[in-house]
């Protein structure tokens, strides 16, 4: 009984490793199974200021009006073109991209 009670106290703390900036679980079930999960990385999210979305308007307003995603070179072209992105990564200024091609298209 007592090493029922182990479990049960282990199901409910299970074991964390930190791998590689993520985090896995590894719970016992009572059959004695090990699962390994996976938990999700909470995001940094910024809000977009007026400067930054001028400069990326600025840039890519023909890839919005012909709804085309900007590429990874195009993206960091314009990160060092303007001073204003130095916060941003490129991958952000994409998405932010086809965020806007997105809701043009909805219109």
């Amino acid at each position: 009984m007592q090493s029922a009670r182990a479990l049960g106290e282990f199901l409910h703390n299970p074991i964390i490793l930190h791998l590689s900036s993520l985090y896995f679980f590894y719970v016992v079930s009572e059959n004695r199974t090990v699962t390994v999960k996976k938990a999700r990385r909470t995001a940094e999210r910024r809000h977009w200021t007026e400067k930054e979305q001028e400069a990326v308007a600025r840039h890519f307003s023909r890839h919005i009006a012909l709804c085309q995603v900007p590429r990874k070179d195009e993206c960091i072209k314009c990160k060092e073109a303007e001073p204003s992105l130095n916060e941003r990564e490129w991958k952000a200024i994409k998405y932010f991209v086809h965020t806007a091609i997105l809701r043009k298209k909805g219109q």
